[in-house]
């Protein structure tokens, strides 16, 4: 496993898992999920988090739900 990784599967939201394997080359835009709403295809890749220790993850993702909150707070208003 690279640094800061402490796990090797995940579960995905749909239910199904995820198992990284060690051996395999990573690609560039790695797609851990795919799905459509609407006509809309929607594709979420792991570069972003994928060579970051848990506690970065933690913070990027408490980045993300303040910048949505703040989002649907001023739509609100």
């Amino acid at each position: 496993m690279t640094r800061g990784q402490t796990a090797y599967a995940y579960t995905l939201s749909r239910g199904g898992v995820c198992v990284a394997e060690e051996n395999k080359e990573r690609k560039k835009n790695n797609v851990v999920e795919e799905f459509k709403i609407g006509n809309t295809r929607i594709k979420i890749c792991d570069d972003y988090c994928y060579n970051r220790l848990d506690t970065d993850v933690e913070a990027i993702l408490a980045k993300i739900a303040r910048r949505a909150q703040e989002h649907f707070t001023a739509a609100a208003e």
